[in-house]
């Protein structure tokens, strides 16, 4: 073969080793494109997914509850403090609660460290002890008493712009409205919006589970407060969502969704009352309610009777 010539398989070397070639460049350019859908712009990661917003809800639940001795204390439930000192007495007294002179909130009977109130009572009505101490929701001046041993002093809360005819024209318990207008303040901040429409159960008209009303998709969160019950427990399927163990009053959070979920009271198996507001997410902001904001929703709400609900749409 004279120099110069090439015999017939060098050809088609050369071309294998243009075809891998091109096999290379084709995972190179499919491993970038995979390292660049995983990174942003700016070299960073990519954020991960959002979370669910019922995982926002779920953990805003866990600040409510018991506002005596909970996690979450009175000022971060929306209330501010009256201007009235706080005076000491000696154990039996008689008080008024004259710092809610037109305004509605929670009144504290707080005995010294020696000292323990064993009853107390507002006009007719019985108040449950907490530890040594009493704390109740009231609305406008109200006479009461207070009996035990050593000493303790009033204190009082107030919660900013609602009125006695707010709670009046809502036909619920001050109690109750009261603990709305904390579980509002509380959700707030994750964006959820509080309805302006409350329902109120009965346990006898429905034994031992109430289901709550369901979205046509999605879910909606429900505050639930329980009086007169012993305990009370929201479920879905054979998640456990919130409890509150409180003995006679409770203030819950709920989740339903367009496939379950169910509020489970214990206790006399036929007395107490649930009253349930739904929260609906609207795009509403993510921002903390300061102490003193006034409130746009809990003012207003009202009773309504199940089938008049409008119910948030779920998502």
């Amino acid at each position: 073969m004279a120099r110069g010539e090439h015999g017939g398989e060098v050809p088609a070397r050369s071309g294998a080793v243009g075809l891998w070639a091109v096999l290379g460049v084709v995972a190179l350019l499919s491993l970038w494109c995979t390292v660049s859908a995983l990174r942003s712009c700016d070299g960073g990661v990519a954020p991960p997914i959002a979370p669910s917003p019922l995982a926002d809800v779920q953990r805003a639940f866990a600040a409510l509850g018991d506002r005596d001795g909970a996690a979450t204390p009175h000022a971060a439930r929306g209330y501010v403090s009256a201007e009235a000192p706080h005076v000491e007495r000696e154990l039996p007294f008689d008080f008024t609660t004259d710092g809610l002179d037109g305004l509605c909130g929670v009144v504290e009977l707080v005995p010294d460290a020696t000292s323990r109130i064993a009853r107390a009572s507002l006009g007719d009505r019985a108040l449950v002890p907490h530890d040594r101490g009493v704390s109740f929701a009231a609305c406008g001046v109200r006479a009461g008493r207070a009996d035990g041993t050593g000493r303790a002093w009033v204190r009082t809360w107030v919660m900013p712009g609602l009125t006695p005819a707010d709670v009046a024209a809502s036909e619920l318990p001050d109690e109750v409205v009261l603990a709305l207008a904390e579980a509002e303040h509380v959700l707030h901040a994750s964006g959820w919006q509080a309805g302006r429409e409350a329902l109120v159960i009965e346990i006898a008209s429905f034994g031992p589970r109430w289901e709550p009303p369901r979205p046509a998709s999605g879910c909606v969160a429900w505050v639930v407060v329980g009086v007169g019950l012993e305990l009370l427990r929201a479920e879905r399927g054979v998640e456990h969502v919130h409890t509150d163990t409180r003995r006679g009053r409770q203030l819950l959070g709920a989740v339903s969704c367009h496939d379950g979920g169910e509020v489970v009271p214990t206790g006399p198996a036929n007395e107490g009352t649930l009253y349930a507001l739904p929260f609906d997410r609207s795009g509403g902001p993510r921002v903390p309610s300061a102490p003193g904001t006034l409130l746009t929703t809990v003012g207003a709400v009202r009773r309504v009777r199940p089938e008049a609900l409008t119910l948030p749409a779920g998502e």
